[in-house]
Formats: structure tokens, C-alpha cells, sequence
């Protein structure tokens, strides 16, 4: 329900800012400006994102932020509000530094060493919603990227009975059906040395844990998909899942490719402590923001699914697909090994 607060929000202050703008009426916006100082707060609280689960709700939305302060930025300049513009700077240059340092490059990566002889894979995450019936649409996407390797999530008895076809395709395979939202799936043209299905945490939601040979390289490729931390107890619950993942990090093999609906954003804590732990990278890195979540409500629009890859992986692409019927939007990613 958090989500469609802070739309409410949202479309208030739109609606506030469109009335206010067209009658011209200097008080009106002054009183406007007042209620700019929320987000400010908010861009402060999200740095508070490892202490309680509303912090961390705060600390997702670093580009929304943005842009409301841009516009209040805009309104303190009409109205001669300096002292007001002074704070709204400052906070709309945090985030935008957040938000920006995703479109800096990792490093230089396509040697002319690879270009002449490049190795890659292909993932492709989709967390296709239990409740979406869009099977064509799915089916059609997943046939134009052909991934090597396909990661589902939300998987039911009803969408491996709409892909089972398809599926066909992939010669390895390891999933587990549920109702719950939590069904998940791994499949993979590339070779499986053993897969299996795994817990993390105490609430028992099942990962799925592959470890495969590609080329010369030994790989643990690990999908998961903790609780949303929709509530105090579901904020606890992912950050014990991501935990507990982290410390088996040396029974995983050195080269790692992690995939999921994290249900959570770069700008947490708890993601940025998780993916200093496994020593893994984001794939977005140098790609920008990519949001993936909700599909329906593009301007609160976040990344929660990610693909996690150990430092000896080169990204060559990345990036979002359409709307195929999910409230989330697949995740595609070229890897050079």
C-alpha cells in the first residue's frame, strides 16, 4: 500500500502545482514551496534506510525526489524564494549525484583482445506476476531475446503449463510451483554441472542454486526473490534472506552471477551492504537506472530486479523489456565472458 501513498502524493502535488501555476497567485505557491520540503526530508531519511523499514521505503525513490525538487527549484526562482532555493539545491544535487553515478561506466571494458574473439551469455529475468495472464505476450519476448539462460519468478502450475513448449528449449531446468508469488524457475542451454533448490532464512522461500561450466569457467548462478518490505516484518524477512545468502558467499564458486526480484534499489543499505559481501557488481553500472517496477505506475517507477555478476564478467548490454501483462518489466543482459 506504501506505493500508492506515495502516488497519492504525487498526483496531489501535480495537480497543486498545475492549479497554482495557471492562477498565477504568488501565496498559493509560497504555500507550495512549504510542502517541497518533503521530499528533502525524505532524501535525508533514506540515508537512515539501514535503522527501520520506512527509512528504507524512503530511500528508493532518489529520482522522484529529483524531479520534484527540479520543479520546486523552478518555483522558489519565480518567486524569489532564495533561502528556500538554497535547500532544494542541495537536496536535488545529492540526488541527482545518486542518480547519476549509475550512467558512469565500471570501466572500459571490450578489448580488442575480446572483439576478436568474443565469448558471451544471455540472461533474461521475468518475474511474470501470478496473477498475469498475458501468456502470449511473455512467450513471444522470451522466443526474440532466446536467452541462454531464462530465470522466472512468480512461476504457477498455470504458466509452466503455458510455457511448457517453449521450455522445451532448455535443456536444463530446475523450478518449484507455488501460489504464493513465490513459484521460481531456472533454465539454462548452457551445461548444468547440479542444480537444486534452496532456503535462505527462516521463512522457507526457495531459491534455486545452479552450478554450471561455461567455456573454461566454473560458475554459481543463484536465483532468489525475498519478501517485500512492505511491512516492519517483511523488511526484516528480506534482509535475513539477502544475509544469509551473503554468508555462504565462500561455498559459492569465485565467478557468480546472482538474479532476482531483490525487492529492493541500489540506494539501500541493505543492497549496497549485500552486494559488498558477495563481491559482486550491478549490472546497471554505466547502463543508468533501467527501472523495472511498476509497470503500471511509471512515474513511481523503481529497480528492484537485478542481475549480480562477480568482477570478471564483462556487461556488454543491458536492459529493460516492454510491458508484457507483469507489473514488472523483463530484465535482459549480455554478459562477455
Amino acid at each position: 500500500m506504501w506505493i500508492y501513498a506515495i502516488g497519492a502524493y504525487c498526483i496531489w502535488f501535480i495537480v497543486r502545482l498545475v492549479r497554482n501555476a495557471k492562477h498565477s497567485d504568488s501565496r498559493k505557491r509560497s504555500e507550495l514551496i512549504v510542502f517541497l520540503y518533503i521530499p528533502v526530508v525524505l532524501t535525508l531519511a533514506g540515508f537512515l534506510s539501514k535503522y527501520g523499514w520506512l527509512f528504507d521505503l524512503a530511500s528508493h525513490f532518489r529520482l522522484q525526489y529529483l524531479v520534484v525538487l527540479s520543479i520546486g527549484i523552478l518555483l522558489c526562482v519565480i518567486d524569489k524564494k532564495w533561502y528556500a532555493l538554497k535547500i532544494l539545491a542541495v537536496a536535488a544535487l545529492v540526488n541527482l549525484v545518486m542518480v547519476g553515478s549509475l550512467y558512469w561506466p565500471r570501466e572500459s571494458y571490450i578489448s580488442s583482445e575480446y572483439q576478436a574473439s568474443p565469448k558471451t551469455a544471455t540472461i533474461l529475468l521475468m518475474n511474470l506476476n501470478a496473477n498475469n495472464e498475458e501468456y502470449g505476450k511473455v512467450i513471444r519476448y522470451i522466443k526474440e531475446m532466446n536467452p541462454d539462460i531464462l530465470a522466472l519468478e512468480e512461476v504457477n502450475d498455470k504458466w509452466l503449463a503455458a510455457l511448457a513448449e517453449i521450455l522445451k528449449g532448455y535443456s536444463y531446468r530446475r523450478d518449484i510451483s507455488r501460489e504464493d508469488c513465490f513459484g521460481i524457475g531456472l533454465y539454462s542451454k548452457i551445461p548444468v554441472d547440479v542444480s537444486s533448490i534452496q532456503y535462505y532464512g527462516s521463512i522457507g522461500l526457495p531459491s534455486v542454486l545452479a552450478q554450471m561450466t561455461l567455456g573454461n569457467k566454473l560458475l554459481t548462478v543463484l536465483l532468489t526473490h525475498p519478501l517485500p518490505p512492505g511491512s516492519p516484518e517483511g523488511f526484516r524477512q528480506r534482509n535475513e534472506q539477502l544475509s544469509a545468502i551473503a554468508t555462504q558467499r565462500l561455498a559459492f564458486r569465485d565467478s557468480m552471477i546472482l538474479i532476482g526480484d531483490l525487492n529492493t534499489t541500489s540506494w539501500a543499505y541493505y543492497f549496497q551492504d549485500f552486494v559488498k559481501k558477495m563481491n559482486l557488481v550491478d549490472t546497471r553500472q554505466g547502463f543508468g537506472l533501467q527501472l523495472s517496477w511498476p509497470v503500471m505506475m511509471p512515474l513511481l517507477a523503481i529497480t528492484i530486479d537485478h542481475i549480480l555478476v562477480s568482477k570478471d564478467f564483462t556487461v556488454l548490454e543491458r536492459r529493460t523489456g516492454p510491458d508484457v501483462g507483469s507489473d514488472h518489466r523483463p530484465v535482459y543482459v549480455k554478459l562477455g565472458v
